[in-house]
């Protein structure tokens, strides 16, 4: 009697393997996404902490003019 034929290994992935890569390029989109949204809330208080500043430097700079001025 012979021994039955060897099957070759079968190549691709399984269902658990595509499972977990799936659920890891989840977890680094959200990580991404929350990354991306901490930088825009900070380019945005940054922002508008650059307008107050040359709010004070325009109104320091006309009280300048103005002591210069009233000499």
């Amino acid at each position: 009697m012979r021994a039955p034929p060897a099957r070759r290994a079968q190549r691709g992935f399984t269902l658990i393997e595509v499972l977990v890569a799936l659920a890891l390029m989840a977890l680094v989109s959200l990580i991404s996404w929350r990354g991306l949204a901490s930088v825009s809330s900070a380019r945005d208080w940054i922002e508008s902490q650059a307008e107050d500043t040359d709010a004070i430097v325009r109104s320091l700079g006309q009280l300048g003019r103005d002591g210069e001025l009233s000499y």
